[in-house]
């Protein structure tokens, strides 16, 4: 009896060790954000939208990544990115995968998001937490006050070509290359303009213009550089 007794318990043993390694295995998930923080102007520059809102409803959907909550968003205030009047963000479904915190239908908030139109927007409560970087408050004083000085004096070459590097620096590509043919229209020969502007083409897919921009570069370059002075 006692031998039968532990042939079961032997057999009910390895049919749960035998369930277990049929079973897909679960990892562990905790929210856990890069430490040390990224530096805060790199990481502003890959945040693709940072508004003002209020939460208008929330689903959950199914994604190749899983189960995601998808909340809709009444814009009230375009800081950074696309100016839309409302925009749907998906984030991890709850906190110990970085899911945004205490989503409640009508609350006010800035938020920060990656992605874009075709892709879709993506936040989560790591992203939530850049948006208060000290980076974000200088940018938006310093956009505020150039968009001043331009207000006051359309022609300000040394404002347009602040806001250029300002809107640059941000990953703010289309509005930089706007600041900079602003800018190269006032003052063609302004080197530092048409090699910003090259740089925001190529960040937008545009290298051919790129290109042409760098290349007119070279060849003012080439004209100005001095001869050895032999005949």
């Amino acid at each position: 009896m006692k031998k039968t007794s532990a042939t079961v318990a032997l057999r009910f043993l390895r049919l749960v060790l035998l369930l277990l390694c049929l079973s897909p295995i679960q990892a562990a998930q905790a929210c856990s954000c890069p430490v040390p923080r990224q530096n805060p102007d790199e990481g502003f520059e890959k945040i693709s939208m940072v508004f003002s809102g209020k939460l208008i409803s929330t689903r959950r959907v199914e994604g190749w990544t899983g189960t995601q909550i998808r909340s809709r968003w009444l814009v009230t205030q375009s800081i950074k990115g696309l100016a839309l009047t409302e925009v749907e963000i998906d984030s991890p479904p709850d906190s110990a995968q970085c899911g945004l915190p205490d989503l409640r239908i009508g609350m006010h908030v800035t938020l920060a998001a990656r992605g874009s139109l075709r892709q879709g927007f993506r936040s989560d409560s790591c992203t939530w937490n850049q948006i208060y970087w000290p980076r974000l408050t200088r940018y938006q004083a310093e956009r505020q006050e150039l968009q001043t000085q331009l207000q006051n004096n359309p022609e300000n070459t040394t404002a347009l070509m602040a806001q250029g590097e300002l809107f640059l620096s941000a990953g703010e590509f289309d509005d930089a290359i706007k600041s900079f043919t602003a800018l190269l229209k006032l003052a063609p020969d302004m080197n530092e303009a048409r090699l910003g502007r090259a740089k925001a083409l190529r960040a937008v897919g545009a290298a051919e213009a790129a290109r042409l921009d760098e290349v007119a570069e070279k060849a003012k370059q080439d004209q100005v550089r001095p001869t050895s002075g032999k005949n």
